[in-house]
């Protein structure tokens, strides 16, 4: 049966900054574990969501703390506070219906429409998984490394904005990216070939995406001085990390308690494929993993998680095209 668009609203254009961030395990070798973060911001809705968690930092006490997934402590504080309420109003700001928050009891902060925050995450098992077939031409170890890195990154971005802004399903004409943003320490520091992949990026994009004309990939640096960037970036961390936890399927109570927010968001895959489709966070979302078919070639999957409530595995998302 052919999909509809979920909700009848005019077609827009929207642009959009990207946030990134990484995730890896184990002493720095091909055999570890490694994820992307991604976290879009539409530009109409970056004041506002901004806003949203600078609040919330001020009543949870965490003004100039980083909120950080590895740095959040075992026990509640004012870190796993902020962690908490940033992931109950992040599903918020993606939920596709106006947001109205409560700044003090005489003042509330609405907005007229949808924020349109979308988020997504591409692991893979190892980067070993790789074949360096692809990369023969390349003669440094480091080097060929760093080219699996950016090409997983490509991946994970291309299938975010395929996923999310497809025009077939969504309210979106076409999704212009304005500016990308990564943590001023990805990858150990190493420099990232931005033209090489934005040009790869914009050779596979479809047609309703958009790379604004000279963008870079700017680093953002750990700050006490909570500028829009950085909050965005700490954000993009913290989702990282949740998903990353889940991904393991490992269990602690405390962690349970600060990620039941985007927890909640993607079990909502296990409902039939009428309720889910219907559900305003479909289309909002990517989590995917990566790994390499009898061929050698790369193959995006289904990531299947494992929840304290169900024990059974579930799909998250429809299988990434990257054509």
């Amino acid at each position: 049966m052919e999909q509809k668009t979920l909700f009848k609203i005019p077609k827009i254009i929207e642009e959009v900054e990207i946030y990134h961030d990484e995730v890896c395990e184990g002493e720095k070798d091909e055999r570890r574990p490694f994820g992307h973060q991604f976290l879009v911001i539409p530009t109409r809705s970056k004041d506002i969501f901004n806003e949203i968690l600078m609040n919330e930092r001020k009543l949870c006490g965490a003004d100039g703390f980083t909120i950080n997934w590895k740095k959040l402590p075992d026990m509640t504080g004012s870190r796993n506070k902020t962690a908490n309420r940033w992931l109950r109003w992040l599903s918020e700001a993606m939920y596709l219906k106006p947001v109205s928050y409560p700044l003090d009891r005489e003042e509330i902060l609405c907005s007229k429409e949808p924020l349109g925050i979308k988020i997504g995450s591409f692991f893979i098992n190892s980067m070993s998984e790789m074949s360096d077939n692809f990369w023969i031409h390349v003669e440094r170890n480091e080097d060929k490394t760093k080219e699996k890195y950016e090409t997983l990154l490509r991946m994970g971005v291309q299938g975010l904005l395929h996923y999310c802004f497809n025009p077939d399903y969504t309210g979106y004409e076409k999704v212009r990216v304005k500016k990308f943003y990564t943590d001023g320490e990805v990858f150990g520091a190493v420099p990232l070939n931005a033209r090489k992949i934005i040009y790869k990026l914009e050779q596979r994009a479809r047609k309703y995406i958009e790379i604004s004309p000279n963008i870079e990939i700017s680093p953002v640096l750990k700050s006490k001085e909570k500028t829009a960037e950085v909050n965005f970036e700490e954000l993009t961390d913290l989702v990282l990390g949740s998903t990353h936890y889940l991904y393991k399927n490992e269990r602690e109570e405390w962690k349970d308690k600060i990620i039941e927010p985007i927890e909640d968001i993607y079990k909502k895959v296990r409902r039939d494929k009428v309720g889910f489709t219907s559900s305003p966070h479909f289309r909002t979302f990517t989590v995917g993993y990566c790994e390499r078919n009898e061929n050698g070639d790369l193959v995006p999957k289904n990531w299947r998680i494992q929840t304290a409530q169900y024990q059974d595995a579930s799909e998250i998302q429809p299988r990434l095209t990257l054509c």
